[in-house]
C-alpha cells in the first residue's frame, strides 16, 4: 500500500478506497505545458498566455542558477547537496508556489579507502593517484578538494593485486572475445573503458566474467577527440568518469517500496494541500573509504597510480575539488586483486566471449575495461561472470578524447575519471520493491551487498592516461583493430599479463538521509490530474551538465510560471515539480517517492516529463513512450532553435543523428520508475551533445560556460 507522510496534493475530491537514449523534456517540456497540446496541461489558452510565457525566458536566469548550484560538488547524502536542496526550495517558495523537501534514508556508497598502483617487471611501481587534476585559473580549483574521490559507487569493498586484463568496453561480448582469445579473467584486475554500456553492467561484466576487481578508464579515444578542458570541452587526461555501479533504481535498501518514515497516513485534507516540502528518505549510499592500484611488470619499477583528477592553471573550481568523491565506483565491493590484467574492450558480454574464444582465460585477473558502450554496472558485472577478481575501468582518449582536452577543448583531460555507480538495481537496494519509511522491513546490508544487482568484485575508475600506462604493459595476443586506442595510444593486448594490477578498494555502504523536494501548481479544471516535471539534483562532482544544466531550467521555467500567475493564468491541471535526490546511485529518490505513493500516482497522473542533462551541447535527442510522439513533434516547432533564430527546435531536432524518437527503457533516468513500475506515458529530451567531461570533476560551470552552452541560449529554449 502506498503510505504518505505528509501533504501531498492541493484539495481535491476524497481518495477512493485502498484496494530508453538520453533525451530531455525541458524543451518540450512547456512548450508540451503551454504551446502545444491542450490534452496535456493547459486548457485551450488565450494566445497572450503562449507568447507571454515565450517572451520571458532569460539567459542571466538560467546562468546564474546554474553558477549556484555548481559553486560546490554536491553528492546526494552530503551536507552540500542539503544545501543545493535549500536553493532550490528557497527559489521555489519565492515564487509563492507550495514547495516541500521529501526525505528518504536510502543506500548510499561513498569512498573510505581507496588505491591502485600498477607495477610490471623491470619498472618501479606506478600509485596512481586518483585524482582530477585541476588547471590554472581553475575557479573550482578550491572548491574541487570537496569533491567526492574518484570512486564507483556501490562497489564492493576489497583488494586485488593480480594481473590486468584489458576488457574493451566491458561489454558481455568483450568478455566472449577475451574468452575466445583464450585470455582468463578470472582471479584478474579486469581494465574497461568507459562508452558503450553502463558502468554498472561494466564491473558486472567483470565480476561475471571471474574478475578480481573491475578499473574502469575514460579513454581519450572517446573522451578527448579533440581540445581537453578548459581550452576544448573535451575530457582532460586526468579527468575520471565516476558514478554509480549499482544496477537497480530507487534506493536499493527498499527496492520497490518506498524508503520513507514509518507508513502513517495523513487526512485526504492534508494530502490534497501538497505544499512543498522535502521529503526524506533513509537509503543504502557508498562511499569510496581507501583505494589504490599499482602497476608492476616484469624488469620494470611499480606505478602506483594516483587516482587523482588534476586540476589546470586558473582553474576556478581548484579549491572546491577537494570536496569531490574520490575516484570510485560506488557499491563495488570491498577487496583487493593482485594479478594479470586482461584487456576486456568495453566489458560487454560479447568482449569476455571474444577473449573465451581466443583462448584468454580471465578468471582470477583483473579485468581492465573501457567506458563508452555498456553502464558501468554491466561492465564491472560482466567482469565478475567472467571469473576476474576485480575491474578497472578507464574512458579511452579514442572515445572521450578526440580533440582538444578542457580547458582548451571540450574533451576529458588525460587524468580525467569517469566515476558512478555499478548498482544495477534502482532504489534503495535495502528495502526492494518498497519504500524506504521510518521503521520499516529492511534486508540487511550484507544481503543487499550480495545480490546479483551489485557488481560483487573492487573495482575502480581510472584515467585514459593511467589506462593507456596499464596497457603498454599488457602483454599477450594483439587485440582486435577495433579494441584499439586512438592515434598515439601503444597497442593494445588482449594479456593476461605480464603487467600486474595491485587494486585495493575499501567502500563504505552506509545509510545516509537523501532528500527530494516536491512543489506543486494547484490545477483549475482538474486538480486532482497531475503532470510531474523531474530532474535530479544529486552530482558526483560540480554536476554543471549532470544534472543541474536540468534543475537551473527547472528553476527557470518555475519561475516563468510564477510570472504568468501574477497575470491571472492557472495551468488546467495540477503540476508537480519535483528535485529528486541520489539518482546517480540508482535512481534512488525518484523510485522510493513512487513506491511510497504508487496508488494515487497511478490513478493521477497523466503524463511525467524527465530532464536529466538538460543542455550539454547542441542537437536535440527525444525519447518517449508511444502516447507523447505526437505532443513532442508539435511542441518542439513552437520554440526558436537557440542556434538558429530562423529554425524551430523541431528543425535541429530533424538535423540531428537522434532525428528519430528513441523509446524509453531500462534504467537510464528517473522517469524508469514511472514507467516500469507504474506505467506513466512519460518523456525524456535534452539539448545536448555527447559530452566527455561525463561523470568527471571538469563537469563545472567553466566547462559549460565555454563549450556546453556559452550564451545560455540552450537552457533557455530547454525551458519552454
Amino acid at each position: 500500500d502506498s503510505c504518505l507522510r505528509a501533504p501531498l496534493i492541493p484539495a481535491t475530491p476524497p481518495l477512493p478506497p485502498r484496494a530508453t537514449a538520453r533525451l530531455h523534456p525541458l524543451p518540450l517540456l512547456v512548450g508540451a505545458l503551454f504551446a502545444a497540446y491542450y490534452h496535456l496541461l493547459v486548457e485551450p489558452a488565450p494566445s497572450y498566455y503562449q507568447s507571454l510565457f515565450l517572451s520571458l525566458g532569460s539567459n542571466d536566469t538560467a546562468a546564474a542558477h546554474l553558477r549556484a548550484l555548481t559553486v560546490r560538488p554536491h553528492l546526494a547524502g552530503t551536507e552540500a547537496n542539503a544545501l543545493a536542496a535549500d536553493h532550490v526550495v528557497s527559489t521555489l517558495s519565492s515564487l509563492s508556489f507550495p514547495t516541500r523537501v521529501t526525505p528518504y534514508e536510502v543506500l548510499l556508497s561513498s569512498p573510505v579507502r581507496r588505491s591502485l598502483s600498477l607495477s610490471a617487471p623491470g619498472r618501479d611501481t606506478t600509485a596512481f593517484a586518483l585524482v582530477q587534476d585541476t588547471y590554472p585559473g581553475d575557479p573550482y580549483a578550491a572548491a574541487s578538494a570537496e569533491v567526492v574521490p574518484t570512486f564507483l559507487a556501490y562497489a564492493a569493498s576489497g583488494s586485488a593485486a593480480t594481473e590486468v586484463v584489458y576488457a574493451n568496453y566491458g561489454r558481455t561480448e568483450d568478455y566472449a572475445y577475451l574468452a575466445s582469445r583464450g585470455v582468463n579473467v578470472t582471479g584478474k584486475v579486469a581494465l574497461a573503458r568507459y562508452g558503450k554500456v553502463y558502468r554498472g553492467d561494466i564491473v558486472k561484466n567483470a565480476r561475471d566474467a571471474g574478475a578480481a576487481a573491475a578499473v574502469i578508464f575514460t579513454d581519450p579515444k572517446d573522451y578527448t577527440p579533440g581540445k581537453a578542458f578548459p581550452d576544448g570541452p573535451w575530457m582532460p587526461p586526468t579527468g575520471v568518469q565516476v558514478g554509480s555501479t549499482f544496477k537497480g533504481v530507487g534506493d536499493p535498501t527498499t527496492p520497490m517500496w518506498a524508503s520513507s518514515e514509518g507508513c502513517e497516513r495523513v487526512s485526504v485534507a492534508e494530502a490534497m494541500a501538497f505544499p512543498t516540502r522535502v521529503t526524506p528518505y533513509e537509503v543504502l549510499l557508498s562511499y569510496p573509504v581507501r583505494r589504490s592500484l599499482s602497476l608492476s611488470a616484469p624488469g620494470r619499477d611499480t606505478t602506483a597510480f594516483a587516482l587523482v583528477q588534476d586540476t589546470y592553471p586558473g582553474d576556478p573550481y581548484a579549491a572546491a575539488s577537494a570536496e569531490v568523491v574520490p575516484t570510485f565506483l560506488a557499491y563495488a565491493a570491498s577487496g583487493s586483486a593482485a594479478t594479470e590484467v586482461v584487456y576486456a574492450n568495453y566489458g560487454r558480454t560479447e568482449d569476455y566471449a571474444y577473449l573465451a574464444s581466443r583462448g584468454v582465460n580471465v578468471t582470477g585477473k583483473v579485468a581492465l575495461a573501457r567506458y563508452g558502450k555498456v553502464y558501468r554496472g554491466d561492465i564491472v558485472k560482466n567482469a565478475r561472470d567472467a571469473g576476474a577478481a576485480a575491474a578497472v575501468i578507464f574512458t579511452d582518449p579514442k572515445d572521450y578524447t578526440p580533440g582538444k582536452a578542457f580547458p582548451d577543448g571540450p574533451w576529458m583531460p588525460p587524468t580525467g575519471v569517469q566515476v558512478g555507480s555499478t548498482f544495477k538495481g534502482v532504489g534503495d537496494p535495502t528495502t526492494p520493491m518498497w519504500a524506504s519509511s521510518e521503521g520499516c522491513e529492511r534486508v540487511s546490508v550484507a544481503e543487499a551487498m550480495a545480490t546479483d544487482d551489485m557488481p560483487g568484485i573492487p573495482a575502480l575508475p581510472v584515467s585514459g592516461r593511467d589506462g593507456e600506462e596499464i596497457l603498454r604493459l599488457v602483454g599477450g595476443d594483439v587485440a582486435p583493430e577495433d579494441w584499439q586506442g586512438g592515434e598515439g595510444a601503444p597497442v593494445y593486448h588482449l594479456g593476461p599479463g605480464p603487467a600486474v594490477l595491485n587494486l585495493s578498494y575499501t567502500g563504505n555502504e552506509t545509510l545516509a538521509t537523501i532528500q527530494n523536494v516536491i512543489s506543486v501548481i494547484e490545477g483549475k479544471e482538474e486538480p486532482d490530474r497531475y503532470v510531474i516535471l523531474g530532474n535530479h539534483r544529486d552530482a558526483w562532482t560540480f554536476g554543471a551538465a549532470d544534472p543541474n544544466s536540468g534543475t537551473a531550467a527547472l528553476l527557470e521555467l518555475a519561475e516563468r510560471l510564477s510570472k504568468l500567475q501574477t497575470k491571472g493564468w492557472r495551468p488546467r491541471r495540477t503540476i508537480i515539480l519535483c528535485n529528486w535526490d541520489a539518482e546517480e546511485y540508482g535512481l534512488i529518490g525518484s523510485t522510493e517517492w513512487v513506491e511510497e505513493n504508487r496508488a494515487m500516482l497511478t490513478s493521477r497522473t497523466v503524463a511525467y516529463l524527465n530532464v536529466d542533462v538538460g543542455v550539454s551541447g547542441s542537437g536535440l535527442d527525444a525519447s518517449a513512450t508511444p502516447q507523447l510522439d505526437e505532443l513532442l513533434k508539435q511542441a518542439s516547432k513552437k520554440v526558436q532553435n537557440p542556434d538558429n533564430g530562423t529554425e524551430s527546435l523541431y528543425d535541429m531536432w530533424m538535423a540531428s543523428d537522434g532525428s528519430l524518437i528513441g523509446r524509453l527503457g531500462g534504467g537510464g533516468s528517473d522517469y524508469s520508475a514511472f514507467v516500469q513500475h507504474i506505467g506513466i506515458p512519460s518523456v525524456q529530451m535534452s539539448i545536448w551533445s555527447e559530452y566527455a567531461v561525463y561523470h568527471s570533476v571538469y563537469d563545472d560551470f567553466t566547462w559549460m560556460e565555454k563549450y556546453g552552452d556559452p550564451m545560455f541560449r540552450r537552457h533557455v529554449a530547454g525551458t519552454p
